[in-house]
């Protein structure tokens, strides 16, 4: 870890919890921290992917002979799903709720909001959609921790209007890249140049990870999204003239 850090999240002998646990980035989690001594449970809805994410897990498993292994199945999308899993995964292990629970549960399909078939009527005419915020969309802080995270997503949606795509990384790439930060210590990790940009250009009161680095690329960044945003918006504009146009 170098000589001025040590490990902050050290796993062997430790219970660890991950919702999404069956593919993707929570398998490839699960496979290092079984690689490292950790016992594991998975939660996902899908039984049949539970069995066989079992099995990679216990083939990295670092002390096969102690560790130990569960499945849940559960959908995290569910209301008040969250009871029964703390509930069976405290059970299964001696009474005591796992040291560490990581959501990993989710998944992203990009898409232009024009293509929801609901929106078939603001294809044709020009629209107006306001949505009122709060400061704490911009700035969280204490005591408003109940209020200042639907705010934070209305800014993300209203942000998100300009959508793009990017080549996604794999899984066990930003597993190991997101352990190796947890284990650093850092607040706010991200996996690739292009996500550290986004961080920088979007700290507000967030704890940084370095504040000499962070501070002087923030900055920068608002000199840099001038241009990102003129090409983005460039971009949309050339689309919604082409749809317009194919429309017509």
């Amino acid at each position: 870890m170098g000589w001025f850090s040590h490990n902050h999240m050290p796993v062997e002998g430790q219970t660890i919890l991950l919702t999404g646990g069956s593919e993707g980035t929570g398998l490839s989690a699960a496979r290092i921290f079984s690689s490292e001594g950790a016992n594991v449970i998975i939660v996902s809805r899908n039984s049949a992917k539970q069995e066989e994410a079992v099995k990679s897990i216990k083939a990295a498993a670092r002390l096969p002979e102690t560790q130990r292994f569960h499945t849940i199945a559960a959908d995290v999308s569910q209301r008040n799903y969250a009871e029964g899993v703390v509930a069976d995964a405290t059970a299964w292990n001696d009474g005591h709720p796992p040291e560490i629970i990581w959501c990993l549960a989710g998944l992203l399909t990009p898409m232009l909001w024009t293509d929801d078939r609901a929106l078939e009527a603001a294809r044709y005419n020009t629209k107006h959609i306001i949505f009122t915020g709060s400061v704490l969309s911009t700035f969280a802080m204490a005591g408003h921790g109940t209020y200042a995270p639907s705010k934070f997503a209305l800014r993300a949606l209203a942000d998100a209007l300009l959508e793009g795509a990017d080549k996604p990384q794999h899984p066990d790439v930003v597993a190991r890249l997101a352990i190796a930060g947890i284990r650093k210590g850092r607040y706010f990790i991200t996996t690739s140049f292009l996500g550290d940009l986004m961080r920088w250009g979007a700290m507000s009161n967030s704890l940084r990870n370095n504040w000499f680095v962070n501070t002087l690329i923030a900055w920068i960044m608002p000199f840099i999204m001038a241009f990102v945003m003129w090409d983005m918006n460039t971009q949309v504009s050339s689309w919604g003239k082409k749809e317009k146009k194919e429309r017509s």
